[in-house]
């Protein structure tokens, strides 16, 4: 049972789902299963000592693949992470294809690193080397760790409502096309990436917390100082936060996860909740992939909507508002209902 690591049957608490807007007669793409697990699932798994990391893999890193894959993919104005020149040393659909299909993730890295799309890492020395941990834990997923839950999106898991473009645009279109390529070659489905975010949405963040408290468990966060009002928010118990900087906290994550070992080792089972991208979000994942006593979650910015009236208020740190305000959340909560069935 995928995402399982011993005999305890958790399937009732999930159900399979097609990613938004597949099948899509528009593209030719056809229908993408992914897993949409209820918060229950979480918590069980938890509670009968299951240990996971749950991982998203969202547009900003899907572009990537986009840019250096889907010939003539255009690039929006503003968007973090854009290649120099998007289109300089650009492969084709089918090279892509080629090297999941044979697993040649050295061939991919090489690819990939070959775009200058990392400048959002300023003075970041190591993001070479996670990219190439990030490729083996997201394209083999639990071949690698029965303990990799790995989720994945055309935008941030809100189809239309939020967070992406019309199937129609250049880039939408090859977000489809490289996520479907994702899926046919991949050994496990993946998960539905959005699911963290559809727990704010839906006010189910208090009942998590609640659960956890009673666990007694250690509840770490690592990320941004605005990261702190978590704890006040939700009257987290047992809180611990990790802080790192909004920009240059890529060299520093090995020492980060030591901290969180130190933790665990310390005071007892532990709860890592992190903020830090894709790729290095992957590269921490691998480093306490054999620890069954840390349990991972990969929030990014999906907690955020909850703690956002207070963190602007707090003139003491940073608080980017790009992915803190959607537009219509009546719709985002119809859109969960739906998806939920």
């Amino acid at each position: 049972m995928a995402g399982s690591n011993n005999t305890t049957n958790f399937d009732h608490l999930r159900k399979i789902v097609n990613i938004e807007d597949t099948p899509n007669r528009f593209l030719g793409v056809p229908a993408i299963q992914v897993i949409l697990p209820t918060l229950e699932w979480f918590l069980q798994r938890i509670e009968q000592n299951d240990p996971y990391h749950f991982l998203r893999v969202n547009h900003a890193t899907i572009d990537k693949y986009c840019w250096k894959f889907v010939p003539n993919t255009s690039i929006p104005k503003n968007t973090g992470g854009v290649p120099d020149n998007p289109w300089e040393n650009q492969l084709s659909y089918s090279e892509l294809d080629e090297y999941l299909s044979t697993k040649n993730y050295d061939e991919l890295w090489k690819a990939l690193m070959s775009q200058n799309s990392f400048g959002y890492f300023v003075n970041q020395k190591t993001h070479g080397e996670k990219l190439r941990t990030f490729l083996d834990v997201f394209h083999k997923n639990k071949d690698l760790s029965s303990k990799f839950d790995i989720g994945i999106s055309l935008g941030v898991g809100l189809g239309t409502i939020w967070g992406r473009y019309a199937q129609e645009h250049p880039l939408q279109s090859a977000r489809f096309r490289v996520v479907n390529k994702f899926s046919q070659n991949s050994n496990h489905m993946y998960f539905h990436s959005g699911i963290l975010r559809h727990f704010d949405i839906m006010g189910e963040l208090p009942k998590l917390f609640n659960r956890l408290n009673d666990l007694g468990h250690q509840i770490v966060f690592l990320g941004p100082s605005y990261m702190k009002h978590f704890e006040k928010r939700y009257d987290i118990k047992n809180f611990h936060h990790i802080v790192t900087p909004l920009r240059t906290a890529l060299d520093g994550y090995g020492n980060n996860v030591k901290e969180v070992q130190n933790i665990r080792d310390e005071y007892g089972k532990t709860i890592l909740l992190h903020s830090t991208g894709h790729i290095a979000a992957g590269w921490i994942a691998y480093q306490l992939k054999d620890d069954n006593d840390i349990w991972g979650l990969d929030i990014g910015r999906s907690f955020d909507l909850g703690i956002t009236n207070i963190a602007k208020n707090d003139k003491s740190v940073t608080f980017p508002t790009q992915w803190t305000s959607i537009n219509n959340l009546n719709a985002a909560k119809e859109h969960i209902k739906r998806l939920r069935g």
